[in-house]
């Protein structure tokens, strides 16, 4: 039996449901064993980065490998920042660089592209992180959300469903 695919009608419900993925998998209690000792995770979070974009920069990748490893990821980072954070609260600045970057800047490249993208979050965290220091113009709280949103388009990208049109009934939590 097949399970069938759950298909949102637009880009807001597609983020959230990657977001909602990735929160569920870690209420669930899914971690890498060394969740615990931050200094270990942010090693982990660069290996894993480096092994997966040594076989699939430029490749073909299986959308649920792709997903997957993008949610574990994701998971990695909240680690590392605030534990009480979830995917889920970087929604509204997905949404607001969303409406500022519109759908070409991640179409150009694709998931290589996003891999890019991580690639330099996680050398500007791995970089704070050894120097101890306060960043100066971007905090680790703003890194680890734009790490997480990077693993959310990833899965978007991954699962066809970036291109889908965005709620127009959205409404940005500061215009509340």
């Amino acid at each position: 039996m097949t399970i069938p695919r759950i298909n949102p009608e637009t880009w807001d419900a597609a983020a959230g449901l990657m977001a909602n993925s990735i929160d569920v998998k870690r209420a669930r209690g899914v971690r890498h064993p060394f969740h615990a000792d931050p200094d270990a995770s942010l090693g982990v979070l660069r290996n894993e980065y480096d092994h997966f974009s040594a076989t699939y920069y430029g490749a073909e990748v299986d959308e649920d490998i792709a997903c997957n490893w993008f949610q574990a990821m994701a998971i990695i980072t909240l680690d590392l920042g605030d534990h009480s954070e979830s995917a889920s609260a970087v929604l509204p600045l997905l949404r607001s660089k969303m409406e500022d970057y519109g759908y070409d800047n991640i179409d150009r490249f694709g998931l290589d592209g996003i891999l890019v993208r991580l690639h330099d979050k996680i050398a500007r965290l791995e970089n704070l992180w050894e120097r101890g220091a306060e960043a100066n113009n971007e905090s680790l709280t703003d890194t680890h959300a734009d790490i997480i949103g990077y693993c959310i388009i990833g899965c978007m990208v991954a699962m066809d469903l970036w291109r889908l049109p965005l709620n127009d009934r959205f409404v940005h939590p500061s215009m509340s």
